[in-house]
């Protein structure tokens, strides 16, 4: 049974006033206890305060018809707000979303089953977080906080696509839509214990090495210390042939000096010869995503590039909707959403100048780096699957 929550005639924020002298309603939570998803958003506008039911105006009819366009029951869903009265010109503050949070933790507890909270737009992400962000830089980015028993996930307020109505804009938000549903039924697989194969001795290379000239697709990784190729040294590398499999090699490691090669001279032409006859064979497949990136950098390092390259993941993303983000953290998103959230927490301890200037790896022991590197391998593996199917 629907429930909804709220305080009628409510005064605890300045918007009690202004709702009065303008003769609108409080817009109570609309809550279906059995949701398992909730949409939140910043407050009522000018339909729903006069209406007293949440996301029933221009906006909200467009978040419905995502939800229906992302294969979901949109009467299975909550809708809930930061503030329940309509916020004049649509700016708050603290003074109206602290005294209104209660609504929120009442709201949540009446959903049990509850598993994701969308939070839809950065006004809504600041009254619960207290932080100020940039959308991009959170979109679909999974999060917890200690004192709520969900995940987080922001994506863009509908209200967005009624200012810019052109299709990259559109697909941005109905992306973000679909994405939460992805990842609440990610939530619900299971999936098998990752093999990562992290190689530091001669003996587990020889091995590794034989096992990789016998596969005849394979994708691979770098990780670098620069995305400008020229300055780049590559730290490892990473190959896959199986969902949730891959082998990591070190190349190039210090302990905080300079970089050095990890492996004495005989084990560094073992490699390479190994790779140059893997690169060059045609009766071989090789998946990359930014392949022109890695081609390079083994260029770079060993002297040839990979010549055989057949899929590149970032193009074919591209390819097969260009108004969508094609970075690799954001096609698994869509395609493998349980793993969704991955790269996120792995550089959350690196400041961007770290990044810019080549020091990010001081932060991490190699293993850390060589797992990293090796389920970018094993997801880029995983993500070509499903885009070659719907290719055709």
């Amino acid at each position: 049974m629907l429930k909804r929550v709220g305080t009628d005639n409510c005064l605890d924020c300045p918007l009690g006033k202004i709702r009065d002298g303008e003769g609108t309603l409080v817009v109570k939570n609309w809550i279906v206890p059995d949701a398992e998803v909730c949409f939140h958003g910043l407050g009522p506008g000018k339909q729903e305060a006069e209406n007293g039911t949440p996301f029933i105006g221009a906006a909200g009819k467009k978040l419905r018809e995502a939800i229906t366009k992302a294969g979901y029951d949109v009467d299975k869903v909550s809708f809930t707000n930061s503030v329940l009265c309509k916020p004049p010109n649509n700016k708050i503050d603290s003074t109206m979303t602290v005294p209104c949070l209660h609504h929120f933790k009442e709201s949540l507890k009446l959903m049990p089953n509850l598993k994701i909270v969308a939070l839809c737009g950065c006004d809504s992400y600041t009254a619960i977080t207290g932080r100020k962000v940039t959308l991009k830089n959170v979109y679909l980015q999974p999060f917890t906080l200690p004192e709520y028993d969900v995940l987080f996930v922001p994506i863009p307020h509908p209200a967005s696509i009624l200012y810019r109505a052109d299709a990259k804009n559109i697909a941005y938000f109905e992306d973000g839509v679909k994405g939460v549903f992805g990842l609440l039924d990610a939530q619900k697989r299971t999936t098998k214990e990752p093999k990562y194969a992290l190689i530091t001795s001669p003996e587990k290379l020889s091995i590794a090495l034989g096992l990789i000239k016998e596969e005849r697709v394979l994708s691979v990784d770098t990780e670098t210390t620069s995305l400008k190729f020229y300055n780049a040294n590559m730290i490892c590398f990473a190959l896959s042939w199986e969902d949730q499999t891959a082998v990591a090699i070190p190349w190039k490691w210090s302990q905080g000096g300079d970089l050095e090669y990890f492996w004495e001279q005989k084990e560094r032409e073992e490699i390479r010869e190994t790779f140059r006859e893997v690169f060059s064979d045609t009766n071989k497949a090789v998946i990359a995503h930014n392949s022109k990136y890695d081609s390079l950098i083994f260029t770079k390092e060993f002297g040839f590039p990979i010549s055989n390259i057949k899929v590149d993941t970032m193009l074919l993303s591209f390819h097969l909707d260009s108004n969508q983000p094609y970075g690799l953290d954001d096609v698994v998103l869509r395609e493998c959403p349980e793993f969704a959230g991955y790269k996120q927490k792995f550089w959350e301890k690196v400041t961007t100048a770290e990044k810019d200037n080549g020091t990010w790896w001081k932060k991490y022991q190699l293993e850390e780096i060589m797992r990293y590197c090796a389920e970018d391998a094993s997801l880029t593996y995983s993500i070509a699957k499903p885009m070659l199917r719907r290719l055709g």
